[in-house]
Formats: C-alpha cells, structure tokens, sequence
C-alpha cells in the first residue's frame, strides 16, 4: 500500500510485474493519468487510457489483451462505474495473468504477456471489490494536499517543471505562472471551509491548472496588451475555472 501526494510513481513501477496490477483509489480532483503518460514515456513505452462505463466490457478485455501481447500500458479510469466488469477483471488477475514468477511466460487468453505488460485501475474509495482482486493489486491511494504550501509544493514538484517554465519567454510568464499555483491552491483549500468556502463541493483538477497556464503561454506569446489582459482574465477565470462551478452564489472566487 502507497498512500502519500508525493507518489514516486518510478518505486510504484518497481513494485509492480505484468502480473501485478496497480489498483489507484482516488479521492475527488486526483487524476493519475499524466503522471503515468511520462513514466511510460520515461520506460520507451506507450499508455492507452480507456474510460470506463456500460458497454465498455468488451473495449477493455480486447484492449488488455492486445497491450499484454505487444508490451503496452493500459489504464482502466473509473471501474466503479461498472460493477460488472470487476468480476470478470478478477477472472483476468486470478488465472489469465499468471503469476510471472511461476513461469517464465505468463499468458492471457492463449497470447504470452510481455513483461513490460502493465495494467493500471482506478476506482473511487466507496467501491467494493473482490477480495481477490484486492488481493492481486498494489493498492496506491490519491488525495490532494491539504494546506496551501503543500499545494504549492504538489504542484511545483508534480507539475511545474523546468520544460513548463521555458515554454515561454516572456519576462512575465514565470510569475504568473506563480499566482495561478496560488490561485489553483486557494480554489482547492476553500473546500476544507465546507458550506462556507463553497456552496457545492467542486472539484478543482490538475488539468484545470495545466488548461490555465497553455491559455496564459498563448496569450503572452501573442503579445499581450490591455485588451489581450482582458481576454486572459475571461479565459481562465470564467471559462476554466468557473464553468465548473454550478451554483451562482459560489461565483464570486476573489
């Protein structure tokens, strides 16, 4: 079990096997699937993400299938939407996937599984699963930081990185890039207020604030003006950040 907002997602990949998959129980806002795109990446291999709901079954055996013979990766999002499918992936875990250890070839409907085979689940925390997929899995659990200097620093270990910083050169960028971290941090830390923060419990996303800063490299990179400020402000502060928010009286976020 891993349980931190830190993940190493390079000690999770140590811990796993093509015969092990990784069971990711998220808490609201938490999205593992950027962060597994670079490892895969980082391991000259490729992620194939499939969200999952009714009528998906078939997509997701055929497509494990395919991944397990070819090396891939594949992510599973939101099992819990199809309580159907979890019998048949504890079918996968328990005598498709085979545990490597026993055999140097392990096999998934009659196809040899490569050892670069890796599968990735999500799931929210209120789902309950087989005990023997539970068994099976590396369990990993995801919740945001709470206070607003751990959210600094998840976001400027995670996500802020030196490739985002030189994306653009404007002499500004940097710092704006700052307030927007503080921003997309005071958004998150208001939901600790309940009723008092927000009237609905929103969920503010990674992808929000990587939305935030491409609109805010665009603009600076147009040259921004008066005008293009403007423009700016309307484009995250009403169309990223709140287009999520469905209740008028939470509107005012300043």
């Amino acid at each position: 079990m891993v349980d931190t907002f830190l993940i190493d997602y390079e000690e999770v990949m140590e811990l796993t096997a093509c015969s092990v998959p990784v069971l990711f129980i998220l808490q609201p806002g938490c999205d593992p699937e950027q962060d597994l795109r670079k490892l895969a990446l980082n391991h000259n291999t490729t992620l194939t993400s499939l969200p999952m709901c009714q009528g998906q079954e078939q997509a997701a055996s055929s497509l494990i299938k395919f991944s397990a013979l070819e090396g891939h990766w594949v992510l599973l999002s939101n099992i819990h939407l199809v309580p159907s499918f979890t019998r048949h992936l504890e079918s996968i875990i328990t005598t498709a996937l085979n545990d490597a250890s026993l055999s140097h070839k392990s096999s998934y409907s009659g196809v040899d599984v490569s050892s670069m085979f890796r599968l990735f689940v999500t799931t929210d925390p209120s789902t309950v699963l087989p005990i023997r997929v539970l068994q099976r899995k590396l369990k990993v659990c995801l919740e945001l930081p709470t206070g607003l200097q751990k959210n600094m620093l998840h976001l400027y270990s995670k996500v802020i990185d030196d490739q985002l910083l030189e994306q653009c050169k404007h002499p500004q960028y940097k710092d704006l890039v700052y307030v927007m971290a503080f921003l997309h941090s005071v958004l998150l830390e208001r939901r600790n207020y309940s009723t008092l923060g927000w009237n609905v419990r929103y969920v503010f996303s990674q992808s929000d604030f990587e939305a935030s800063v491409a609109t805010l490299c665009t603009v600076l990179d147009n040259g921004m003006d008066s005008m293009h400020g403007e423009q700016l402000k309307y484009l995250i502060g009403e169309v990223i950040i709140l287009r999520t928010l469905i209740n008028s009286p939470s509107t005012p976020i300043g």
